[in-house]
């Protein structure tokens, strides 16, 4: 029996499949919208994916929800085959684009957000866009935004690891294993009501590299060692052309059994460089950014996230300090040519600034009649290997 009305939100969950479009919407048979995040993703629910690949119900059991939920749900399932046969794992790694994340959601801004969508796709479709001539900005069109950023995140990373099937089998990032979608809505002709969409990735056991602390929870020399593999894993991934955008310590695991790491999270990815030769890849600047001089830094800064304005919502969450100690100094030529650019006074600034007093003393002699504003006042030591700014493209 149709629900007419939104009396009955708070009905069980139930699966049913969507519908071909028509400009005006029947009655809604099923709503599922309205329940809260802990109840619907609370360890030991079942929820009902429908498989991409194959249009067939699969039923997971929440295992463990990676709170707080900030761009997506983040769900460790098991997968409730009851004998039948699947390309799946028993185990893996379900992220959701539920935007009941956001935090003004409420079941009177759910209600407001259903009744003005259905209104926008009777009279112009389910691929309406609002637009700068909207008289008022009102909530519910907020939440419209934030769906469809989180929508173009989820595409983004779908498409990530279409393209990265090599470092998939290299064990560089997880291992892809589809798309699903939970139905919501029975009878909804736009995608923000009708489901939820999902990924199926490969659940990566291990450490967060954010949760150490080189000196305290991991030694010097291990933090040194696993510092060596995540230069060399920026060197891999660099090469496929995908700019990953958000690499920091929170996004690297290290997997239990080894330490090697892993980049997780491609909701940001970019693809402008994918297409373009290897050469034209490496040099491009998206990809340096991210493979080379990100990763430096981190491993030199060791923050993981520095909210909007640093603010007591959002502090800044320290992760690890300095893992990186003993950087590989940049020649002094590589130096002199910077400063062409930067002025030798800022040169010198940062080769200061960036090396603790144990490697100015290690790498370098400092000579003090040098007029710092034009020549070059830190000079790598005699014997000293020394490095480019920037990592040579591997050959073919």
């Amino acid at each position: 029996m149709c629900m007419n009305s939104f009396s009955s939100h708070f009905k069980p969950l139930m699966a049913f499949r969507a519908v071909r479009f028509t400009h005006t919407a029947p009655a809604i048979c099923y709503n599922g919208w309205f329940r809260t995040m802990i109840d619907t993703y609370k360890p030991g629910n079942r929820l009902t994916l429908v498989l991409s690949e194959t249009n067939e119900n699969l039923v997971v059991r929440i295992v463990k929800a990676f709170t707080p939920f900030t761009n997506s749900v983040a769900l460790l399932v098991d997968a409730q085959t009851d004998g039948h046969e699947t390309n799946l794992p028993s185990r893996f790694f379900l992220k959701l684009t539920d935007r009941r994340i956001y935090n003004t959601w409420s079941f009177d801004s759910e209600k407001d957000y259903q009744t003005n969508i259905q209104s926008r796709v009777n009279k112009s479709g389910p691929s309406f866009e609002l637009d700068d001539s909207e008289e008022d900005y009102l909530p519910w069109m907020d939440l419209f935004y934030r769906w469809k950023r989180w929508d173009a995140s989820y595409h983004r990373e779908h498409e990530a690891y279409r393209r990265l099937p090599e470092a998939q089998a290299s064990g560089l990032i997880p291992r892809f294993f589809g798309t699903a979608k939970i139905e919501m809505m029975h009878r909804a002709f736009h995608p923000s009501l009708s489901h939820i969409n999902g990924l199926l990735i490969e659940y990566i056991h291990g450490r967060s590299m954010a949760s150490l602390r080189p000196g305290i929870n991991v030694t010097i020399a291990e933090a040194e060692v696993i510092s060596q593999r995540i230069l060399e894993l920026g060197r891999h991934l660099r090469r496929y052309g995908v700019c990953n955008n958000d690499v920091h310590v929170g996004n690297i695991i290290l997997r239990a059994e080894n330490d090697f790491p892993v980049l997780i999270d491609w909701g940001n990815a970019s693809f402008h460089a994918a297409d373009l030769p290897l050469q034209e890849r490496w040099n491009y600047e998206g990809l340096r950014r991210d493979f080379n001089s990100d990763i430096r830094s981190m491993l030199r800064r060791g923050v993981y996230y520095e909210g909007p304005n640093n603010d007591a919502v959002y502090p800044t969450i320290p992760a690890g300090g300095i893992w990186h100690r003993y950087r590989t100094p940049e020649s002094d030529q590589e130096q002199i040519q910077a400063a062409q650019e930067l002025g030798f006074n800022m040169v010198n600034k940062l080769i200061q600034e960036l090396s603790s007093k144990e490697e100015l003393d290690m790498f370098y002699d400092e000579d003090p009649g040098v007029d710092v504003k034009h020549g070059l006042q830190w000079k790598v030591k005699k014997g000293i290997k020394t490095r480019g700014f920037d990592d040579p493209c591997p050959e073919v």
